[in-house]
């Protein structure tokens, strides 16, 4: 594979450049801030585009780093040939992602190609951009060699076809996060907050020790009453060996007068449930019932409130009266009052027309007077200049027949001709102007004539047109007021002074206020319904238990309330004095009890000791009832302790079953790290192979042992008898290994068609020999490979 030529459009400083490359060694002498890194990074970038991502340790976005500086395109094109085909990739780069292009061309027929796609670098290379980075592309200060999943990948495609490693880092990553998730040393871990909750759980237990001791020392203090009881006892029976008979009789005495008080208190506890009778003639109800209707009485008594609220006031109902009579026939609408009040809307600018036509006529009224004035009907009269030109026609006539006369006689008489006839023909020639404007001015006058005439015609028929419209508008308000009129008539309003409109709304406000007043009406009818509905469920209800409610039904069956459970409690009484008799008659013989036997002597001494004894006795055992209720109260705590400690234990059994998952997460991390290990030891011969050989080149083969590679292709120098990390070593001495490193991995990867080389002087921090060595294997790799190689010293470039 190699790189043909490029063209930069616009890519950072650089704009407009093309370049072609040549085979093998191609190297670029520039000086600083020529733009070689630039270059550099547009060939990455026309394969892999830009990182979506911002870097660790990178002060910006590269989308924003090589962004035009004079603005333009921002990118271009590059050719390149892989398999003997040559294709050329067309890339320009937006604001974002999105606006990215991307093409490719077959060079030969110039036609697209579906070849590969925008993600050509990873197709071709089998690498990702970041894999590039630290492979095929060798940065200035930035030589040392970093395997990466991809890396793996493609190297362990060597051994065997297998993915698996691609998602090794992924693995790890999820591995990692789910320890975290259940770490018990970390603050946010499960299995920390669970041990936290165990230990709040148990710290709670500790609290009930005080009910668990209480329990424990009452139970004590019962159990030596009950001792104490039985010694009693048997002290009792010392004195009834004594005298069996006479005690046996005094024991069955006092067990008589026993059962006789338990016969009597369930006797007492009988008659006051024969008293409940009488308030619960039809049996007691069911408590849940009584709640039931206590709930519905309340809401009856809420209704009521309600439904007086709702209650017209007099005022209202003879105001609902009276509506009804107005609207008795029809009731309008808001739609018809406002359709009326629409119409009136229209006499405004009907009135206004019959006002600008009443102006009209009155302005062609005093256009007809000025007409009128104005109109010529005098014949003219004779000019000034008629009389003149008569004159000098007279005068011409009398000087012709004057030279006629004399003109033999006279000496002047030829001149009075010519002068004659000069002021003759001036006469008459005046004349006949003088005429002409006569006779001009008459048809002119003739002409205004005709046209005042017609003028009046046109006038006659505005002003009798303009007539006819005003009558029209007339009869037009008289229409709408006289249907508005005729509209209030059918619900007996008139119309103040004509005032059609406030009519029209103190009918809407009437309208309103009867619709109002009939929903009003209606909510309380409606609820008055409900009332009695729920005043003739709970009368239903009393009927049906045997009570009369009264007006006041929650007090009565507040009342029954309050005696049902007086009954009940009752109840339970008698139920428990019977339950003590029948216990008595179980426990003892009743037949032989009640059998009475007498003595002939008496036994008073004795009989006062078990006296004193069966007193006792009685204490002892109050006193072990009263243990037995305090235990009973206690017993509460004690239930909330077993919830808490089966909680414990079920946490218990969480904790060390997640536990097992936390363990078996950090073993299968081990395992992952062992495997991995196990796999890049795989590769390890070829690429130590390769890195010997571009070590000795670089340094000798003097020095080719002291260094190791291990599975984790990770590089340490042996100085002064121990294995160092590359890290402490000079500059100069990383990029040295780092520089050998990279071509041993590229060896490695690519055992097939070789890829293009990109140095960016990487040679920057070598000493001259290092130097030298270095150009001179650059010269041995491009023999292999295609190497485009970036300086900015000629020292630096390979002769």
């Amino acid at each position: 594979m190699k790189i043909l030529s490029c063209h930069i459009e616009n890519f950072g400083k650089i704009s407009d450049l093309r370049v072609d490359f040549s085979d093998g060694m191609h190297v670029i002498n520039e000086p600083n801030a020529w733009g070689k890194s630039t270059l550099a990074a547009f060939i990455k970038a026309m394969f892999y585009g830009f990182e979506s991502r911002k870097e660790a340790g990178a002060f910006e976005k590269e989308r924003n780093l090589y962004r035009p500086w004079q603005g333009g395109v921002f990118g271009g094109e590059l050719e390149f040939e892989v398999g003997g085909q040559a294709y050329r990739i067309s890339r320009t780069f937006g604001k974002s992602e999105k606006a990215d292009e991307f093409h490719l061309y077959d060079c030969v027929t110039n036609l697209e190609s579906g070849d590969y796609s925008e993600n050509i670098g990873e197709e071709l290379f089998d690498l990702d951009a970041a894999s590039f980075k630290r492979s095929v592309f060798i940065a200035q200060n930035d030589c040392m060699s970093q395997t990466t999943d991809a890396i793996n990948a493609k190297l362990g495609n060597l051994v065997e076809n297998t993915n698996d490693i691609n998602n090794y880092e992924s693995a790890q990553e999820y591995l990692k996060n789910l320890a975290n998730q259940m770490s018990p040393n970390r603050a946010t871990g499960s299995i920390k907050k669970r041990r936290n909750l165990m230990v709040a759980i148990e710290q709670e237990l500790h609290s009930y020790d005080a009910a668990g001791k209480a329990v424990e020392e009452l139970a004590q203090k019962q159990q030596l009453a009950l001792l104490n009881k039985e010694q009693l006892v048997r002290r009792r029976d010392s004195y009834a060996k004594e005298l069996q008979e006479a005690s046996e009789e005094s024991r069955r005495k006092e067990l008589r007068k026993s059962y006789l008080g338990l016969c009597a208190d369930h006797e007492e506890k009988l008659e006051a449930l024969v008293l409940f009778t009488d308030i619960f003639p039809m049996g007691v109800p069911d408590g849940d019932e009584l709640a039931e209707k206590q709930a519905l009485a309340r809401k009856l008594e809420e209704d009521k409130t309600t439904l007086q609220n709702l209650e017209l006031t007099e005022a209202e109902r003879a105001e609902l009266v009276k509506l009804h009579v107005k609207f008795r026939k029809q009731c309008p609408t808001d739609d018809e009052v406002d359709a009326q009040l629409q119409k009136l809307k229209e006499i405004q600018p009907v009135q206004e027309a019959r006002m600008r036509i009443e102006m009209k006529l009155s302005e062609k009224e005093h256009e007809s007077l000025q007409d009128r004035s104005s109109a010529k009907t005098e014949t003219p009269s004779t000019s000034v200049w008629t009389v003149i030109g008569v004159i000098l026609a007279l005068i011409g006539v009398a000087g012709e027949v004057g030279g006629l006369l004399f003109l033999r006689s006279i000496q002047y008489g030829l001149w009075m001709i010519i002068a004659g006839a000069v002021l003759f023909v001036s006469g008459v020639l005046l004349l006949i102007i003088v005429i002409r404007k006569r006779a001009s001015l008459l048809a002119q006058m003739e002409a205004e004539r005709k046209a005042w005439e017609t003028s009046r015609r046109t006038w006659r028929e505005e002003v009798m047109s303009l007539q006819q419209e005003e009558k029209e508008k007339s009869a037009s308000i008289q229409q709408i007021k006289s249907e508005t009129e005729g509209f209030l008539k059918q619900y007996l309003i008139l119309a103040n002074d004509g005032d059609y409109t406030s009519a029209l709304y103190e009918l809407k406000t009437l309208l309103h206020e009867f619709e109002r007043l009939v929903e009003k009406n209606a909510k309380c009818e409606e609820m008055r319904g409900i009332v009695q509905k729920e005043r003739g469920a709970l009368l239903d209800y009393g009927l049906k238990i045997g009570q009369r409610f009264s007006e006041d039904m929650i007090s009565d069956i507040n009342y029954l309330q309050t005696e049902a459970a007086k009954y009940r409690m009752a109840k339970e009484s008698a139920a428990a004095a019977e339950a003590k008799v029948k216990a008595f008659e179980a426990e003892n013989d009743m037949g032989r009890l009640l059998r009475e036997k007498r003595f002939t002597y008496s036994l008073e001494d004795l009989n006062l000791k078990i006296k004193h004894l069966d007193e006792e006795i009685e204490q002892v055992r109050a006193g072990i009832e009263q243990y037995s209720r305090q235990m009973e109260d206690l017993q509460e705590q004690l239930d909330l302790r077993d919830e808490k400690q089966q909680e414990l234990a079920d946490l218990m059994a969480l904790q060390e079953q997640e536990l097992q998952t936390y363990n078996t997460v950090i073993t299968t991390q081990d395992y992952l790290q062992r495997a991995r290990e196990q796999f890049t030891a795989r590769y390890m011969a070829p690429i130590s192979n390769a890195f010997r050989k571009y070590y000795d080149m670089l340094l000798g083969a003097s020095n080719s042992t002291s260094w190791q590679i291990d599975a984790n292709i990770s590089f340490r120098m042996k100085e002064q008898g121990e294995l160092r990390e590359t890290h402490w070593l000079s500059a100069g001495y990383q990029d040295l290994i780092g520089i050998c490193m990279r071509l041993a991995l590229v060896d490695a990867m690519y055992q097939g068609e070789k890829p293009f080389l990109i140095l960016d002087d990487p040679f920057v921090n070598l000493d001259e020999e290092k130097t030298n060595r270095g150009m001179e294997l650059l010269m041995a790799v491009s023999e292999e490979y295609q190497i485009l190689y970036f300086t900015c010293h000629s020292s630096r470039e390979p002769k």
